[in-house]
């Protein structure tokens, strides 16, 4: 349910201490109506809880990923071992958030000639919830802080090859103009 400017109230809740929590409204994530399971590009993006530059850092126009960067891209790549229909595509991991193409393609999903139930289609809150996951998972188990996402993501249906473009070339030149980045904190 869309209120007013496109944010949905979020209920008081009370915790078991009886005291008040009052969450800030948060604007509605997904297209409404939009079925994310179906064939076509997405542009992702999504930041490190406290924008906190872990993943690596910018120099002299380059991201150089550490450990853990490369542990963010070990599990982006890993997406097509848990979903056949995820193609991963470009992306940029930056010190503090990521920006990638994810390609949904349902023709690549093997349905055995057996199946009596439809087959599975992941959706792209499923990929990125997955790819969280595993790399925070793994993040943690090398890291003597919490690490932990941002809640949710940006998302961008790519609706034709003008726009594929304009964002291949954002993630493309995403490094070199990190010091102009929303995202920037050092």
């Amino acid at each position: 349910m869309q209120v007013g400017n496109g944010l949905r109230p979020f209920p008081t809740i009370v915790n078991f201490n009886g005291g008040v929590l009052n969450y800030r409204d948060r604007k509605l994530q997904r297209l409404p109506g939009y079925d994310y399971t179906q064939d076509g590009k997405y542009f992702v993006t999504f930041c490190v809880k406290d924008k906190r530059c872990i993943l690596g850092q910018v120099k002299n126009g380059f991201m150089e990923l550490n450990k853990f960067g490369m542990i963010v891209y070990d599990c982006y790549l890993d997406l097509l071992n848990h979903y056949e229909n995820c193609l991963p595509q470009d992306y940029i991991i930056m010190p503090n958030h990521v920006h990638c193409v994810i390609k949904i393609d349902n023709s690549k999903i093997k349905i055995p000639d057996n199946a009596n139930d439809p087959f599975c289609r992941y959706g792209l809150s499923e990929m990125v919830r997955a790819w969280k996951s595993f790399s925070s998972k793994r993040i943690n188990e090398n890291y003597e802080d919490y690490f932990k996402w941002q809640k949710s993501f940006y998302d961008h249906i790519i609706r034709n090859e003008k726009e594929l473009y304009a964002i291949k070339k954002y993630i493309k030149n995403n490094p070199g103009k990190w010091d102009e980045d929303r995202f920037f904190y050092e």
